[in-house]
């Protein structure tokens, strides 16, 4: 998934935007939601994706990691945004970006790769290990399969 599909964005909030109940503002900012918890608690992931507007459909029960990262947060406190910082709030892009990069310098990654890369080293190991070109192109929400096809 992409990182604003992860994470959400913060945007400034328009002087004749209606904000509705229960969207969480802040110093003028307005978080355009990111993976809530609530997204998923069926079992499906079913979001529209930022970028082109596509839809994104994942069956969250495959994913192991993900499954066993759930397990870790009491049913009782999934709700609200998936990604926060320490005091509960949705992380803003560049907070995201300085966290990466403290953690890829802690475990010698260069500089020169950076957070995004990791959705693009995903699809090349699935190519690498065999999957169809079409199901990798499903699973990052391309549009265009030429787009996955690219090296």
């Amino acid at each position: 998934m992409r990182q604003a599909d992860v994470i959400g964005v913060w945007e400034r909030v328009g002087q004749t935007e209606a904000v509705e109940p229960g969207a969480i503002v802040e110093s003028g900012r307005i978080w355009r939601p990111g993976l809530r918890f609530e997204d998923f608690a069926a079992g499906q992931l079913d979001l529209e994706t930022l970028k082109n507007a596509g839809r994104a459909v994942f069956d969250v029960t495959a994913y192991p990691l993900f499954q066993q990262a759930l397990g870790a947060v009491p049913a009782t406190e999934r709700n609200g945004p998936l990604v926060t910082d320490e005091s509960g709030r949705p992380l803003s892009r560049r907070y995201y970006w300085d966290l990466y990069r403290d953690m890829a310098d802690a475990a010698g990654v260069p500089r020169s790769v950076w957070n995004m890369h990791a959705r693009h080293g995903g699809a090349t190991e699935a190519q690498e290990a065999g999957v169809a070109v079409q199901d990798i192109a499903e699973h990052a929400q391309h549009a265009d399969i030429n787009t996955t096809r690219k090296p």
